[in-house]
């Protein structure tokens, strides 16, 4: 059992993204997140986020991404939104690779936000 199943119902965030050459910048859009709690997940093909806002409700998703990323994540935390820009594996991706919606693991990184 998790500890989101634990608390009660889980919300899905809402979220943005686009990417560049060298990044893939996704923006969960959550109001009064706390940095404390705000748990942000690389593995190379997905991007999972997890935490809670001032009144205690629990955000959870998982973004998969169809090209590889590097484990290096940059995070920014404001009032309304966390953004996450995973660096491109340039060395895996082949011109003309564009977009989210694959699914495989390959390395992991937990980043803490606070």
């Amino acid at each position: 059992m998790s500890i989101a199943d634990e608390k009660g119902a889980v919300k899905t965030p809402r979220h943005d993204w686009y990417q560049t050459d060298s990044a893939v910048t996704i923006t969960f859009l959550v109001k009064t997140i706390s940095k404390e709690s705000l748990q942000l997940r690389c593995d190379g093909r997905t991007v999972s986020f997890w935490g809670t806002d001032s009144a205690g409700e629990i955000y959870e998703t998982v973004i998969p991404l169809a090209h590889p990323v590097k484990d290096d994540v940059d995070v920014k935390v404001f009032g309304t939104k966390v953004n996450t820009s995973p660096m491109r594996d340039l060395l895996q991706v082949q011109m003309g690779d564009f977009g989210l919606g694959g699914i495989e693991a390959r390395k992991t990184g937990v980043y803490k936000v606070g």
